[in-house]
């Protein structure tokens, strides 16, 4: 960023009236990429555990040059279920450390990434069939997984 004395500009801006000012503010990267290439699977009483593997990371590579997010924030991962009804247990866990990250809202802890340095974690999510909620109903379910960027 310049910055100019607002007198001094004024003064340069009289004498060379061809002045353009062209401004870029920085965005925040942010980007998820999935380990397997289908994560459709059937999940019953019979399943045993179900196990995805998935990258956050805030940098893009954009003509073989790694851009790192110039700004730094937080995000949180939610796992949701669109049949509540439907009976299943999440885990999910930071490869890194090995700890189960996933509260029992199914919300992680505000996670931090610092401006201008490389951030990229592992995730694994394990689906699992609950068998103590024995219900019946619809056989087919999506698991969403959230990422949500707090400023």
């Amino acid at each position: 960023m310049l910055i100019f004395p607002i007198e001094a500009f004024a003064r340069y801006y009289q004498k060379n009236k061809n002045i353009k000012l062209c401004l870029k503010i920085a965005e925040p990267i942010i980007k998820v990429e999935a380990k397997q290439n289908t994560i459709v699977k059937k999940i019953n009483k019979n399943t045993q555990i179900e196990e995805y593997h998935f990258i956050v990371k805030n940098y893009e590579i954009i003509n073989n040059n790694k851009k790192v997010s110039e700004i730094g924030f937080s995000f949180n991962i939610e796992i949701k279920n669109s049949n509540n009804k439907f009976p299943i247990k999440c885990e999910l866990y930071d490869c890194l450390s090995e700890k189960e990250i996933l509260q029992k809202d199914d919300k992680t802890e505000s996670i931090i990434i610092n401006k201008n340095e490389e951030f990229e974690r592992c995730y694994k999510l394990y689906l699992k069939y609950d068998k103590e909620k024995n219900l019946k109903t619809s056989n087919e379910i999506d698991v969403i997984v959230n990422i949500n960027q707090k400023s």
